[in-house]
């Protein structure tokens, strides 16, 4: 048998005021009433959940702030850091070829302006919304992470891409339309025009593509061992790639954009979706423990009890 499943024994026995000790005792009447009281003090604790393990037991679901910061660090090192790599040297090959010129150049609007604007206009909300709602709403433990998680991978992934829209502050395609003169936005028809620190909202990496993803990768990760998710997960991301394309159609973003943007967006979801997933799952493993137990024991007069701890 395992140590860790060896409980340890932890026997305290209290004499009556009866048997070889009653002369000990001045007052039998306040030693009965004392054995009356330690009893009932153990058989109240017997009901209490104790849990004195070093790791406490999760509450019915995290806050989607929960190991926001982590998550956020955690998408962005070790393996997630290719991603990011990634994101930058694609943009860097579609600006050399050039790919990013040539589709900006092209006549598109298949979709139409009416789509491309709607794309735009609820891009921000369309996955968040109807997670937040989930939340709030259900009293199921695994709906509650599960929405958690998409609600926390695409708010890290709004506030990543809106710094990074700042820093790199690529400029706006120019499509002659009228823009009020005092507003800091950089426009051109050139793909190498970047402005770092001077765009205010610079176009890379597309934040609506990342959010859609990240919402998307949230989800397949959270659900990634639950085969009848996968029809689902299709949905998904095709309602994801749906978002990215129409920023291209519109010539909302450059092409590339888009591609960091979905790159970005997976890395931040996936480590999210795991993270939550594994919290969920630490949650049931938590609540299985065997707590600590305690037994009244009366023998040859004597009253006492035994405590038994898992370690």
């Amino acid at each position: 048998m395992s140590l860790q499943r060896i409980p340890l024994v932890l026997t305290v026995l209290i004499l009556a005021a009866c048997g070889n000790n009653a002369n000990t005792i001045a007052d039998h009447g306040a030693m009965k009433r004392m054995k009356k009281y330690l009893l009932t003090a153990i058989l109240l604790a017997q009901l209490i959940p104790w849990n004195l393990s070093a790791e406490q037991p999760s509450g019915p679901s995290p806050s989607p702030v929960t190991g926001f910061l982590t998550n956020t660090i955690s998408s962005h090192i070790g393996k997630n850091a290719f991603w990011h790599l990634g994101a930058v040297g694609t943009t860097a090959l579609m600006i050399a070829t050039p790919v990013d010129q040539n589709i900006v150049d092209t006549d598109k609007n298949y979709l139409g302006d009416a789509f491309d604007t709607g794309a735009l206009l609820v891009g921000n909300v369309w996955h968040i919304l109807p997670a937040a709602i989930v939340y709030w709403a259900t009293d199921t433990p695994e709906y509650k992470y599960a929405s958690g998680a998409v609600v926390q991978a695409v708010g890290i992934s709004f506030l990543v891409t809106t710094t990074e829209k700042f820093v790199f502050g690529r400029a706006f395609i120019d499509k002659d339309d009228d823009v009020p003169g005092f507003l800091p936005f950089r426009r051109s028809r050139d793909a190498r025009d970047f402005y770092p620190f001077q765009n205010l909202g610079g176009l890379w990496p597309s934040g609506h593509t990342a959010t859609a993803f990240a919402a998307a990768s949230a989800l397949t990760a959270f659900y990634k061992d639950d085969p009848s998710f996968r029809k689902f997960a299709v949905l998904t991301y095709a309602a994801a790639a749906l978002m990215g394309y129409a920023m291209i159609d519109g010539n909302i973003h450059w092409a590339s954009d888009v591609v960091a943007g979905v790159l970005i967006g997976h890395a931040i979801g996936w480590t999210v979706g795991t993270d939550f997933r594994s919290r969920y799952g630490g949650r049931n493993a938590t609540q299985g423990k065997e707590r600590p137990s305690f037994i009244p024991v009366i023998a040859n007069g004597s009253y006492g009890f035994q405590m038994r701890v898992p370690y």
